[in-house]
């Protein structure tokens, strides 16, 4: 159980860095200087929505009776 829960928390956590990655056109552009168009808001909004998922379902693998 504690191997799924290792792989979702990875998997969230790879997913998190790659969206950021998305989000931006280069590494080096800076904090204010952010092509914020309407692709990179849904996919800034799919990462969060699922997260949120991933964190659910961690709570409920790990709440449940034994």
């Amino acid at each position: 159980m504690k191997k799924l829960l290792t792989q979702a928390s990875v998997a969230a956590a790879s997913l998190a860095t790659a969206t950021a990655a998305l989000a931006s056109d280069s590494a080096d552009t800076g904090v204010t200087e952010m092509n914020a168009g309407p692709g990179t808001f849904f996919l800034l909004l799919g990462g969060v929505a699922l997260l949120g998922v991933v964190l659910f379902l961690m709570l409920k693998f790990m709440n449940r009776k034994k």
